[in-house]
């Protein structure tokens, strides 16, 4: 078993269990970030045990948060009297689930930004017709900012015309 510490041992957290290898790769990009961070390796045969920590605290940068908007898809129409419903989630690997009322929705346009709600679940609208930029903003409690952000346009979606040539045949 493989485990990480990015606390000095405090807790852990396992990398790999059951690993019948000499070597594990790990991606550091993906491990919570900390200046006192430890490897730890426990090993058996099913009758002995033992186990190594790393001879010294060693340090992986802190992470900004993952934040996603679930919904709407980017580039999604909506007609003029609807309802919108967004969804949307946050993870920070040094803290985990980011709190509710740190996801902020706004809507952003040419002359500004104007604050939707909080939440991972909102419903706005009806929007004005147009195209309009919607943001999902969070913060790590390190204060790391992150964002996602859809298109959405609102209106009366006009369908692509094809037009051919009439040709008609006199007798």
């Amino acid at each position: 078993t493989v485990l990480y510490s990015r606390d000095n041992g405090s807790t852990w957290l396992p990398l790999a269990v059951e690993l019948d290898a000499r070597s594990l790769a790990v991606d550091t990009t993906k491990l919570g970030g900390g200046t006192s961070c430890l490897i730890q390796v426990r090993a058996s045969d099913g009758f002995s045990s033992t186990e190594d920590t790393s001879d010294a605290p060693f340090s992986v940068p802190n992470r900004p948060p993952l934040v996603t908007i679930d919904s709407p898809r980017d580039e999604m129409w909506f007609r003029p009297v609807e309802t919108i419903n967004l969804m949307g989630q946050a993870w920070d690997p040094e803290d985990g689930a980011i709190a509710e009322d740190d996801l902020v929705w706004y809507l952003s346009t040419y002359s500004g930004s104007t604050t939707l709600g909080h939440g991972s679940l909102l419903s706005v609208g009806p929007l004005p017709e147009g195209d309009h930029l919607i943001v999902l903003d969070v913060m790590d409690s390190s204060g790391t900012e992150a964002i996602d952000s859809v298109t959405i346009h609102v209106g009366e979606r006009v369908a692509n015309a094809l037009c051919v040539p009439l040709v008609v045949k006199r007798r």
